[in-house]
């Protein structure tokens, strides 16, 4: 991830040319704070594969086709968009 003092620099974001869709909306969907504090509290209390955690994936549109990994683990690869 390029430094912040970097972020108006072109070159620190060229990667996102390469991204695959399920890779550039997690690059969106990281970088938002109501999905990161609602994440993070519901797996810090062990409530991903609850109701509640079915009705956040719902919310932001998202299924997770396996177990959830520790936070700072997950590839954008274990998110896919719920149809």
């Amino acid at each position: 991830m390029p430094r912040y003092a970097e972020w108006r620099s072109r070159s620190a974001y060229d990667y996102i040319d390469t991204l695959t869709p399920a890779e550039l909306a997690w690059e969106f969907l990281r970088r938002n704070e109501t999905y990161r504090e609602e994440y993070f509290r519901l797996s810090a209390a062990g409530q991903l594969e609850t109701e509640a955690g079915r009705a956040l994936a719902a919310r932001w549109g998202l299924c997770f086709p396996r177990r959830p990994e520790p936070p700072g683990t997950k590839a954008a690869g274990d998110l896919v968009a719920c149809r």
